[in-house]
Parts: C-alpha cells; structure tokens; sequence
C-alpha cells in the first residue's frame, strides 16, 4: 500500500492517462470559520422590548449590554465626541449616554472604597450587602466630617486614616481586652463563682405589711442533678438578689458551673 506523506496534490479534472494507480489524494481540508475576536465592536444594533412602564434595552457594543429603564426609548442619539479614526460623531443609546454622565459620583465612590472595603467572601448573599452598607457608611461620614471641619483639601487625612481612626474609637469604648494564650477557649466563669464569698452572703428579704417578702430558691427550680422543686424562702443573696435556700443551694450557686 503507498504511504500519504501528507503533501497537496491539485487536481483539476484529470484523464485516465494521467491517472496513476500509486497516485492518492489529499482529503480536502474544511475552511476555517474566522473567529471575531473579542474586544471589537460590531455594527451599531440595540433591541428593544417593553412590559407596562418598564423598558428592556440590549445593545451591541464591545459585547452584548443589557439595560432596564423607565424613562428612555432606547433612542440612538449623539454623545457629541468624534471617533478619532473616521472623524464622525459616536453614537449610543439615550439610556447608556444619561447613564455615563450621571453615574460618575458612584464610580468615583467605588473607587475610593476599593482600597478599604471591609467585603469578606460569604454564601450567603446579605452578608455582602451588609458589609457593603458599612463601607458606604464610612464614606458618607468621612465626606460629612470633612464638610463640617472645613479642613483644608492639601492636609485633609486619607479615608483609610479616618477608618482606622473610628475603628480604634469604637474598640476603647466598646472593645473587650483579650488574651494572646493559643489553645481552645473556654468560657468565663460567671461572676457568682469568682467572687464566691467574699461579696457574696445570704441576707433576710424586706419586709411588706409585717412580713417578709418570699422568693422562689433558684436552686431548686433549675436544677438539673435532681429532682425540681418550687421552694419559697425568704432569704437572697446581696449581691445576685435571687432566692436562695441557706445551706446547699447557696454553695451550690456559687460554687458550681452546672447545679
């Protein structure tokens, strides 16, 4: 059997004397379809459907924008630059040029938030929203704050400083101190138990119409290492204010975790 070497043999309605019998030919390639490639604008196209009041706009440009309005019909009209290669006047749609000079201060917004947004990844979609309010937050103060210390704009103090500066503000009034210790954490043991009984001491309940008022022993209604009971006495502690009986419900209460 002769061997295809894959070289190109034209043929162009050949005879039977010229055909020879080693001769084989070339399967015929399929043409290439040209790729557009990505980037370059197409023919000035916009499509346009409407439901009630509102209007749904898709417009070809570099790729394919999708647009909602109330207000536009999706005109095509002149944004008043010339393309510096044909010299003639660009062309958008009414929507996209009302939307290009009104939307600025937004994009101006996300752009000084870009560098100190606080937007974490998440699954669940408020999160993202609500880190994103933070953020505008935060920028609509500094601009308020700004305004109302008329600060000169050569020596005014950057977003990032203001951001950090509310940050620490926040952690002295608010912040709680915490440990450097690695390990696994263990909850706080409740004031009652630390204290114990240096602070903490039965006194006798006051007294209403010559007698003294009763309380129900904590104790004894929350138990969970045996039976529950509504004991009424009328002793508490000074400090906890909560009704307890003298003796094991007292020790109990402020010696164990779990009674």
């Amino acid at each position: 059997m002769p061997k295809f070497d894959g070289s190109k043999i034209r043929l162009d309605n050949p005879s039977a004397s010229d055909t020879n019998e080693d001769e084989v030919a070339a399967p015929a390639r399929p043409e290439k379809r040209r790729k557009k490639r990505k980037g370059r604008k197409t023919d000035l196209f916009i499509q346009r459907e409407k439901a009630g009041k509102i209007g749904a706009f898709k417009w070809n440009d570099r790729r394919a924008v999708h647009l909602l309005s109330t207000i536009h019909k999706g005109e095509i009209v002149e944004t008043g630059k010339i393309h510096h290669r044909t010299k003639k006047p660009i062309l958008k749609p009414d929507l996209v040029v009302d939307y290009t000079q009104n939307m600025r201060l937004v994009d101006k917004s996300d752009c000084q938030l870009s560098s100190v947004e606080c937007l974490r990844k998440s699954v669940k979609w408020y999160h993202k929203f609500f880190f994103h309010l933070i953020d505008v937050s935060m920028l609509n103060a500094y601009n308020i704050w700004l305004i109302r210390k008329d600060i000169d704009p050569t020596k005014k103090p950057k977003l990032r400083e203001f951001i950090y500066n509310v940050a620490y503000q926040l952690l002295e009034k608010y912040g709680q101190p915490t440990t450097n210790i690695k390990g696994r954490r263990h909850n706080p043991l409740p004031d009652r138990i630390i204290e114990g009984y240096s602070r903490h001491y039965p006194i006798h309940t006051e007294m209403v119409n010559g007698q003294r008022q009763r309380k129900e022993c904590y104790v004894c209604n929350h138990t969970t290492k045996r039976p529950k009971k509504r004991t009424r006495v009328n002793i508490i502690c000074n400090e906890c204010k909560i009704g307890l009986c003298v003796g094991d419900c007292f020790r109990d209460y402020h010696t164990l975790i779990n009674f």
